[in-house]
């Protein structure tokens, strides 16, 4: 059992994070960028980010949800995290974000850091404070092309989302900026809920376990 726990979060992984390539990329070592063999099928190996948005600005208390915006933590958080992405050698192939301002600015934050152009953002207004099941249909939407796509989304909708993911695996919350990685087995995304779903990593940036890989 995997508990993620808030105050601050420690991270205790028994079952999933046994060695130090459990952060490596599955491409890199793990499957050789192909697939698994499943009674003569490859299966395609992808891999599924949900995070968080960055702290978010309550300056303006008369400023409707919906509109606001990062505060500066906010906008530091973002591209640490990414850059964090990107020395553990994560791949992000895809950025679909809730169209909402605080959620469109730190998939834009990422985006930078992935060398990315800001117009290959989809917005999704389904992600904008979402029930747990609407992840779900959203993902199970996304073009087949997509092997690394990351969604960018809102509590509480998020954190109970990713508690449905990985047996053994439970998070009390999903701090703001927080990154859960999953490695799914398919090869078709509308397969998604019934594809098997390993745990891969969680981070944030107030992780005390982060270290540099």
């Amino acid at each position: 059992m995997a508990f993620l726990r808030n105050g601050p979060l420690l991270l205790r992984i028994f079952n999933y994070m046994k060695q130090a390539d459990a952060h490596a990329s599955p491409t890199a070592n793990d499957y050789s960028g192909c697939g698994l063999w499943n009674n003569k099928r490859v299966i395609h190996m992808k891999t599924l980010l949900l995070i968080r948005h960055a702290k978010s600005s309550w300056e303006n208390i008369h400023q409707p949800d919906f509109e606001r915006s990062l505060n500066e933590r906010g906008k530091q958080d973002a591209p640490m995290m990414a850059n964090r992405l990107r020395q553990r050698g994560v791949e992000i192939d895809g950025f679909i974000s809730s169209p909402a301002k605080r959620a469109q600015k730190t998939c834009k934050l990422f985006m930078e850091v992935y060398d990315m152009m800001p117009e290959a953002i989809q917005l999704k207004s389904e992600l904008y404070l979402p029930e747990p099941d609407v992840f779900a249909s959203v993902i199970a939407s996304l073009d087949d092309r997509m092997q690394h796509p990351a969604i960018f989304s809102h509590n509480p909708g998020i954190t109970l989302f990713v508690n449905t993911l990985c047996k053994g695996v439970s998070v009390d919350n999903m701090p703001t900026c927080a990154v859960f990685a999953v490695k799914l087995k398919l090869n078709h995304w509308k397969d998604f809920r019934t594809a098997t779903k390993e745990f891969w990593f969680m981070d944030y940036p107030k992780n005390p376990e982060y270290r540099v890989l």
